[in-house]
């Protein structure tokens, strides 16, 4: 019985008091400034920004087929498979964003994680094309 009273006893030592709050996690969410990150933007951020005239170069990263269907006006294409061997075309925006876009996001966001790899300014445009048109912007084509 001085044996089960012990061990309850030590038990009882080892817990934290019901009012002790758990120690914090140490580990941290990544950056934006972490190597090939991104950050994400919607439809409507591209849209008031393009509104606002603001400079903004739109990578266009579907296939030739999907851009020649339409694009938001006045993007650039260059296929995400191509990416990596046609970076240097980009090298004029290093010092500036560039907002990728797809369909619907994941090419993009691929992209812009490729960009961000290679010390680009990189956003990705979450709703890709599809969105946009969904959203009742006009498309180049």
């Amino acid at each position: 019985m001085l044996t089960t009273l012990l061990l309850s006893a030590c038990a009882l030592a080892n817990e934290p008091a019901a009012t002790e709050e758990a120690p914090a996690p140490t580990a941290t969410a990544p950056t934006e400034e972490a190597a090939g990150s991104h950050r994400d933007v919607t439809v409507a951020d591209l849209a008031a920004r393009l509104d606002a005239g603001t400079a903004t170069f739109v990578l266009d990263v579907r296939t030739a087929g999907e851009f020649a269907g339409g694009h938001v006006p006045g993007a650039v294409n260059i296929p995400v498979g191509d990416l990596p061997s046609r970076m240097n075309e980009l090298e004029a925006h290093k010092g500036s964003e560039i907002w990728t876009i797809c369909a619907v996001g994941g090419r993009s966001a691929a992209a812009a994680g490729q960009l961000a790899a290679a010390g680009y300014t990189a956003v990705n445009v979450d709703g890709g094309t599809n969105g946009w048109v969904e959203a009742g912007h006009a498309v180049e084509k």
